[in-house]
């Protein structure tokens, strides 16, 4: 359990509104930065002297101050400091109104559309390849529809890095703590091999699956159907992708982000078709022929009356 509540004020800065989850070791609240005009935040409080099932340890905690503080994304919430107390430590992040992805599935009459979670899909691409673009890569490892937000403009966020960690290539262990996710936790993570950018594809493509079927991604152990089984409105091309993403050899899945983005980008329903230039067509300007003996006599009659206008002028 926490060691606030509602009322109290944590650094004479941050007033806690409400404690949002309560975890073994971890917990979050919303609160009011009242040094920053009263603008919503994210605490999370990190009891670093609990007895059981410990989340977080020294260097996984580390690890996740120094990624949050170096990050800068449009699909993650500011990061605003992190502050050590007594037997605790706190991470205050932008408060990010919405619901959880989760909360919109199950709340949307039917299942998602290809179409309708398009942006939504190559937001969350632009982020991964983001984060597989550092040095060294982050590896998201904990994608699920709960750690990701859709604000009330419709903006896609994920909201948690906490499983996240540094991609080391040269380490021959598994991960060093086993993310228990079913359905969304890939088949690699199982044994003792180490997860890398992969399994975040496999993680992106479960997210998406379960907005598309609603079906329990746990009980399909790893062998899921065409997304057209469950949504009629699906091509095969559009399984096509879905099926790779959760290809469990992971060999022959997708083997980077962009691949996928790309692949997603090809069926883009949004398609910009470029406007040709208007052609306007004009009338072409009538000179009207005279008769050569008219022509002759007007001409005559022009040069007289010049030349009687210059005797004048003498």
């Amino acid at each position: 359990m926490g060691s606030l509540m509602e009322g109290n004020t944590l650094k004479d800065r941050y007033k806690i509104i409400e404690v949002q989850q309560e975890y073994a070791d971890l917990t979050v609240y919303k609160a009011k930065d009242m040094e920053a005009n009263n603008s919503l935040v994210y605490i999370r409080e990190i009891d670093m002297e609990s007895r059981g099932y410990k989340t977080f340890t020294p260097e996984t905690l580390d690890n996740l101050i120094s990624m949050l503080s170096r990050l800068s994304h449009r699909c993650l919430p500011k990061f605003v400091e992190y502050y050590r107390g007594m037997g605790s430590g706190y991470i205050i992040e932008e408060y990010i109104t919405g619901q959880t992805l989760a909360e919109a599935i199950e709340a949307h009459a039917g299942t998602y559309d290809f179409n309708d979670t398009f942006t939504w899909m190559i937001d969350l691409c632009d982020l991964l390849q983001y984060l597989h673009s550092q040095e060294p890569q982050i590896i998201l490892r904990g994608l699920t529809p709960q750690i990701v937000k859709i604000t009330p403009l419709g903006d896609l966020k994920v909201v948690s890095l906490d499983k996240a960690r540094f991609f080391k290539p040269t380490k021959d262990t598994s991960d060093t703590v086993f993310i228990w996710n079913p359905g969304y936790t890939s088949p690699e993570q199982y044994g003792t091999q180490k997860s890398d950018v992969r399994a975040d594809i496999y993680g992106f493509g479960a997210v998406f699956y379960y907005a598309f079927t609603k079906q329990n991604m746990g009980a399909m152990h790893f062998n899921f159907p065409p997304v057209s089984q469950f949504n009629q409105k699906f091509t095969p091309e559009q399984d096509a992708i879905f099926a790779k993403c959760l290809d469990k050899n992971v060999h022959t899945r997708y083997q980077s982000i962009f691949a996928v983005k790309s692949d997603l980008m090809a069926l883009n329903p949004i398609k910009k078709v470029e406007k040709k230039p208007e052609i306007v067509n004009h009338p072409k300007k009538v000179i009207e022929k005279k008769p050569f003996n008219v022509a002759i006599i007007e001409a005559f009659k022009k040069m007289w009356s010049n030349f009687y206008d210059w005797l004048m002028k003498i």
